[in-house]
């Protein structure tokens, strides 16, 4: 059995988690913050979207010939880049307010593209691309679409 199904059945029952769990909350109205019923009910969407997509998803092959990659054991975890990421994380949490959204989320996504990625000049300078133009498209959705306000947008 393709085992991306395994994944998305989890995937799939963790959205129906975060959709069910605010159904007894009816409408909250919070001037420029989503709350607690959109916000689960849009990841818990989005969740179930990308789940379905996944369970859809061809098992994956290995070329003609070649043996398929052996699963990933606890000691084949990259320790190194999780303690990166975990380092981009509390400096995200720590510079938010002072350097607003839009450059905190930039500098974080940067830092954890980087930390599971290649590190060559050409590959910083698509991370930092990458890290800008996600930060500037989320700052804008976030403040403007659902009205949320968020110090520091650039948008």
């Amino acid at each position: 059995m393709n085992p991306n199904r395994f994944a998305a059945l989890a995937f799939f029952g963790v959205a129906l988690v975060l959709i069910l769990s605010n159904r007894t909350l009816g409408t909250i109205d919070m001037a420029g913050d989503p709350g607690p019923l959109l916000m689960p009910r849009l990841v818990g969407g989005l969740m179930l979207a990308l789940s379905v997509l996944l369970a859809l998803a061809p098992a994956p092959r290995a070329a003609s010939g070649e043996e398929p990659p052996a699963p990933a054991t606890p000691s084949a975890l990259p320790l190194p880049a999780i303690a990166g990421l975990v380092a981009a994380a509390l400096c995200y949490a720590l510079l938010f307010s002072r350097i607003g959204f839009t450059l905190s989320t930039a500098g974080f996504l940067t830092a954890a593209i980087l930390c599971f990625g290649p590190r060559g000049p050409r590959a910083i300078a698509v991370a930092a691309a990458t890290g800008a133009g996600v930060a500037l498209v989320l700052g804008f959705l976030l403040q403007t679409v659902l009205g949320v306000y968020l110090p520091g947008v650039l948008v």
